[in-house]
């Protein structure tokens, strides 16, 4: 090897640093967005798992079967949201199950 060759030589082993940290980098950009999915998936599932929990809790506060009152009529409907949030709602004198004869409980 002669000593011409020394700085072709330097130059190459810098720009092998500077393609080196520049691969790096975006490895480790990549690597940062993966285990910030893992992390959204897996509090997504826990904020799934506390809503079935929300669900399960509500269900068991309603009445299994409806109350028998002679000369009335019952009549009942679920709006997601509204459950979700706790709210139960009864009706009076509705025509349909959709009327907007309803007020919280």
């Amino acid at each position: 090897m002669t000593e011409s060759a020394v700085p072709y030589f330097a130059l190459l082993l810098a720009a092998t640093r500077i393609l080196a940290a520049i691969v790096a980098s975006q490895i480790r950009s990549y690597v940062e967005a993966a285990l910030r999915e893992a992390d959204t998936q897996h509090q997504l599932k826990q904020v799934e798992h506390e809503l079935q929990i929300a669900r399960s809790i509500q269900q068991s506060l309603l009445p299994k079967l409806r109350p028998q009152i002679r000369g009335l009529q019952w009549q009942a409907g679920a709006n997601r949201r509204m459950i979700l949030a706790g709210i139960f709602t009864i009706g009076r004198d509705c025509p349909t199950a959709g009327g907007q004869c309803s007020w919280p409980m």
